[in-house]
């Protein structure tokens, strides 16, 4: 009997300690698939995120105000000067209320709407301005409101918490492939309304101490991912097992739950904006990492069918300049891996340039309205 009762002993132990080792083996294959998968997105990108921002308890991220210091240039290993005026923003100070006959444009986005591997004339937001300026009398205002680290929720919560005192007139979304990957692995510190808008976003670096259950989650990818996937069979049970009716959205969860959470950002921008008569628009240039040297455009999917779809049903126009970028992407030699070059961001502002003078263009005379007739001179597509 003894001899039985180790034998038992044993084979629970080596079950356990399978066990152990096989969930220790998932969580080894899930970090190493989201290193793999963080890596082809946003690689060189690490040290901007960290050199610029600061976690908060409201935004997530959110850009350091009155930075300067000095960065290499990535193409030419020149020096340059990063600055960041009051509102984290890269441009000189900004007047608040907005100066009458100002015709502003607060371009949300990520690490390329920032460009902090540039000197801050050669963002796409800078050209951008200096493309628009001299078809019109009324003075331009780009606003370059980009987030290292961030994607179309960061870019909602700052809207909402920081940035819709500068009074924009048109605010330009960029979104690109990294925020698929960025909207994944934040989705789990958003606050949301009860309409699943988001609220907040709570840092973990600002949180303090937390307890045993929450310290689980956001260390163990393998929790994460049983979390995730019991809701979604919850969800499914609840829908009845269907895809439409109660859920009529998930014709945008192909690629994951990361176009949930763009779609409901894109939403809370387009309500924000629409309390003070702001046009929205979404625009994408993207540099994918499937595509390499010698590699046609075509075989390169982006922007997904989701996008354009999410894009349709929110009635916002969708800027694509992912076909001009690319053709000078495959003949650049400082191309890298998620971001644009010097090249792609003068390319970009000029795909936006056309399209924002195409669409606000006056009648008689000025190409960009004052700011107090956008509103009536525009229609959703």
């Amino acid at each position: 009997m003894i001899r039985h009762a180790a034998q038992t002993f044993k084979h629970l132990v080596l079950t356990v300690l399978l066990i152990i080792g096989g969930a220790c083996a998932l969580e080894v294959g899930l970090r190493v698939r989201r290193a793999t998968k963080s890596a082809a997105v946003r690689s060189e990108t690490t040290d901007i995120v960290s050199a610029t921002t600061t976690p908060s308890r409201a935004t997530f991220l959110t850009v350091a105000p009155k930075l300067r210091f000095t960065r290499i240039e990535a193409e030419s290993g020149r020096p340059f000067t990063l600055r960041t005026n009051s509102f984290g923003l890269r441009n000189p100070e900004v007047d608040v209320p907005r100066p009458e006959g100002c015709f502003r444009v607060l371009c949300l986005g990520d690490d390329n709407t920032f460009a902090g591997d540039l000197p801050e004339s050669f963002a796409y937001s800078r050209r951008l301005a200096d493309l628009l300026q001299p078809e019109t009398s009324t003075r331009v205002e780009i606003l370059n409101a980009g987030c290292p680290g961030g994607c179309p929720t960061v870019s909602a919560l700052l809207l909402r918490h920081r940035l819709m005192t500068l009074q924009p007139d048109v605010i330009v979304v960029h979104i690109d492939p990294s925020d698929l990957v960025d909207e994944e692995a934040l989705r789990r510190h958003v606050e949301r309304t009860a309409e699943g808008f988001p609220l907040a976003a709570m840092h973990p670096a600002t949180a303090g101490r937390t307890n045993l259950a929450t310290q689980l989650d956001d260390e163990l990818l393998l929790v994460q991912t049983i979390r995730d996937e019991v809701k979604d069979l919850w969800s499914r049970g609840q829908s009845g097992g269907t895809t439409s009716g109660a859920n009529r959205h998930a014709d945008l969860r192909v690629n994951g739950t990361a176009f949930d959470s763009i779609r409901a950002a894109l939403e809370a921008i387009q309500r924000l904006a629409q309390g003070q008569s702001v046009e929205v628009l979404v625009a994408t240039a993207a540099s994918p990492p499937a595509a390499k040297r010698g590699q046609r455009l075509e075989s390169v999917k982006w922007p997904p069918q989701e996008l354009t779809a999410l894009c349709d049903e929110l009635q916002l126009p969708l800027i694509d300049a992912t076909g001009d970028v690319a053709e000078v992407e495959e003949t650049s030699r400082t191309r890298r891996t998620g971001l644009l070059s010097m090249d792609a961001h003068e390319v970009y502002a000029e795909v936006l340039a056309g399209a924002l003078l195409e669409r606000f263009r006056a009648p008689a005379g000025s190409a960009v309205p004052p700011p107090e007739r956008v509103s009536s001179q525009t229609t959703h597509r």
